[in-house]
């Protein structure tokens, strides 16, 4: 594992059970809720490079396209 965060929750985790999980169950739970942070954060640098452009995401449809 290369994320501080996870490390750091980890570390937490270990020293106490939560609620009779099971610490797989736990680990599971954190290492996804990391990953989607992680997508959030790549989603909002990209719509912020995207508005900084003036661009948006979706061009309209052609003529063609709409058939």
């Amino acid at each position: 594992m290369n994320n501080p965060r996870l490390k750091k929750i980890l570390a937490s985790v270990e020293d106490s059970a939560v609620n009779n999980m099971p610490a797989g169950a736990i680990i599971g739970l954190i290492e996804a809720i990391i990953e989607v942070q992680n997508q959030l954060e790549t989603l909002q640098a990209s719509t912020s490079k995207r508005a900084a452009k003036g661009t948006s995401q979706r061009k309209p449809a052609t003529k063609a396209e709409k058939r």
